[in-house]
């Protein structure tokens, strides 16, 4: 058990995906989300979340630049400005690849 729990943490520990944004003009980087950052990306939000603030949510928390450090360190403008002015459909492709709906491994073993 205790090898099986070592393996889980080493996968999550090399795990850093990448997605070009071309609306953006960059490339994001993430690592996997977690089930506790999940729960944590819903701290706080509304009971009648649509669904939009937590995804805004999951990107500004997990977000990162090609150097590792967070793309947004400003989280409260980021959320808003993602809100108010970013793409939806950009925003939901983004955090599609990070919950992994767009990952053809994830498929392959659904």
């Amino acid at each position: 058990m205790a090898d099986l729990l070592a393996q889980i943490a080493q996968r999550y520990e090399k795990s850093t995906r990448s997605l070009e944004v071309p609306e953006w003009g960059t490339t994001v980087y993430w690592t996997p989300l977690t089930l506790a950052e999940h729960q944590a990306a819903r701290t706080g939000l509304p009971a009648d979340d649509d669904g939009y603030a937590f995804t805004v949510s999951v990107l500004v928390e997990k977000l990162l630049g090609k150097d590792g450090k967070p793309l947004f360190p400003d989280p409260a403008k980021a959320k808003a400005t993602l809100m108010a002015k970013a793409e939806a459909s950009v925003v939901q492709r983004i955090f599609r690849h990070i919950v992994g709906e767009d990952d053809p491994e994830i498929a392959k073993n659904a």
